[in-house]
């Protein structure tokens, strides 16, 4: 719910501003649950943003810029948040290196050259998720509150995420790496299934509002 330009996750209640940058609007936010000892518990809040002159429907692969806003909702290790975005983000590094290293020519023939530049994405991605870590583990302890951005910027192509966060912003230039990280929270099978359905309603609202 968005009260006075702040959009508010009522569960944990974490704040996001309703806009931020230049032309990034909130579309809707969720929670994170872990399951610890039989228990859901709420990790953190997280909100997505869209280009607004931009957007499309297509979260994932749309050709615009976007953001994921998190707000953690409980004291947490840095090096446990990594480990958690590791267990996300690895596999899908994997899987997109897959698919690239497994599309076929018109001719429906692998091409050696395709799988060759996979095996290097992936190691370029796996990196990145590495330099990830060596980023974060700069402060021992991430307060409940601390707010972290990943902003996948579409208007220069050199970037492809950046992190906000400890009061500085890192830059990641992987592409499958950055795509990795967005299928988490917008992919086929996201961490927060509810969240991503908050999102979609909140794009189809920003739709309607167009007509």
């Amino acid at each position: 719910m968005i009260r006075n330009g702040i959009l508010v996750e009522e569960q944990t209640k974490a704040k996001f501003q309703e806009t931020i940058d230049d032309g990034l609007i909130a579309v809707g936010c969720g929670v994170r649950e872990k399951k610890v000892a039989f228990m859901n518990v709420k990790v953190y809040a997280v909100a997505f943003y869209v280009e607004k002159s931009k957007y499309t429907k297509q979260l994932l692969d749309g050709d615009f810029t976007k953001a994921i806003a998190i707000e953690l909702a409980r004291d947490c290790a840095s090096k446990d948040f990594y480990a958690a975005l590791d267990e996300a983000v690895r596999p899908r590094i994997a899987r997109i290196a897959t698919d690239m290293a497994t599309k076929e020519d018109c001719d429906g023939n692998f091409m050696t050259t395709t799988a060759e530049e996979a095996e290097e994405a992936e190691e370029r991605a796996l990196d990145d998720l590495d330099e990830l870590k060596r980023f974060m583990s700069g402060k021992d302890k991430l307060p409940s509150g601390e707010k972290i951005a990943f902003v996948f910027n579409a208007k220069e192509s050199a970037i492809a995420l950046e992190m906000r966060a400890f009061s500085t912003t890192k830059t990641f230039k992987s592409h499958e790496f950055a795509r990795a990280l967005l299928d988490v929270y917008v992919g086929d099978d996201p961490i927060s299934p509810s969240a991503k359905d908050n999102f979609l309603a909140g794009v189809a609202a920003l739709e309607s509002s167009k007509k």
